[in-house]
């Protein structure tokens, strides 16, 4: 086993992981921020903050597609490529010529690999990231100021404008 999962798959598998997480993580940050936006609909600010909705869910649209991409698209289709590939294998050279093929296939095609997309995928991420804490931040501090109640917002407790 030690063979197979030597340090340098390991890693591969938390490199892999980390990035799949951390999307993840973004995309539920800007779900949460929608959620922020639906809690303002009922003070008719719409014409105020339309810009803001679009590009919430615009950058939603794209964290969602992202994790998709990365899941269905490539972690899952490898994964299957993977085990058809372990059918027909007849020594244990090939097991972990294999393996090393399914790790780097990955890797390539979520984009860790490729320096230029990479470094572009980091800034889109950060962007989308500095906008949900940013409008949440704001949001906080206009309830804290105005001392806004907690209201019920579909199945969770919510600190919401009235």
């Amino acid at each position: 086993m030690n063979i197979i999962l030597s340090k340098k798959a390991l890693t591969k598998y938390q490199i892999i992981f980390k990035h799949l997480f951390h999307c993840k993580y973004i995309e539920r940050q800007l779900c949460s921020t929608w959620l922020i936006h639906q809690s303002t609909k009922e003070l008719n600010l719409q014409r105020a903050v339309t810009s803001s909705y679009l590009l919430t869910q615009k950058m939603i649209h794209f964290a969602k597609n992202l994790v998709y991409y990365l899941v269905y698209e490539v972690l899952e289709q490898k994964w299957f490529k993977f085990e058809e590939g372990m059918a027909n294998v007849s020594s244990f050279d090939d097991v972990l010529k294999l393996h090393d093929n399914f790790l780097d296939e990955c890797l390539r095609e979520s984009l860790l690999l490729d320096e230029n997309l990479l470094k572009i995928l980091s800034k889109i991420n950060r962007t989308c990231l500095i906008y949900s804490t940013s409008i949440q931040n704001i949001t906080e501090n206009m309830r804290v100021n105005k001392q806004v109640p907690v209201k019920f917002l579909g199945n969770k407790i919510f600190k919401g404008f009235i």
